[in-house]
């Protein structure tokens, strides 16, 4: 699991002892007043790039009122529906979306690169908020929430 304490404990007492060295020092390196390591206990998925992405969209909802963890309450298909058009599809309206749809570099963190960046403008005929947005569709809607691993 990517956030349980009891990975530390793991590593510590099962792993450490089986990685060459520099792997072992990368891992138990100091970031700050933890180790490296301590992300599995707090949610590894929240430190890479999509995770801080899907971070800062999470302020950008609160922030315009809405509460994105009432998607992942869904049970039917329909609910599942009604929450992405009332919860996540105004969001692709706001001012702070559209200009992070704008910038490739912005997309660049999350891992899209500027040739893909360039090729996801152009299946929208230059409208990046619109691609985007029917992707989130798709991944919110098509899929049940307890099957859905980006979910």
């Amino acid at each position: 699991m990517g956030a349980d304490a009891a990975n530390i404990a793991l590593f510590d007492d099962c792993l450490a002892a089986r990685l060459d060295p520099q792997t072992r020092a990368y891992w138990q390196k100091k970031i700050g007043p933890r180790r490296r390591i301590e992300m599995f206990a707090r949610g590894l998925y929240n430190h890479g790039p999509l995770g801080r992405f899907i971070g800062l969209l999470h302020v950008v909802a609160r922030l315009h009122g809405k509460k994105l963890g009432g998607l992942l309450d869904a049970k039917t298909s329909r609910e599942q529906r009604i929450a992405f058009d009332t919860l996540v599809a105004p969001l692709f309206e706001s001012a702070a979306v559209k200009l992070i749809s704008k910038s490739p570099l912005s997309l660049y963190a999350l891992g899209i690169p500027p040739a893909q960046y360039d090729a996801l403008v152009s299946s929208g005929n230059g409208d990046a908020v619109h691609v985007l947005r029917e992707r989130v569709e798709r991944l919110a809607c098509d899929f049940p929430m307890r099957d859905n691993y980006f979910a």
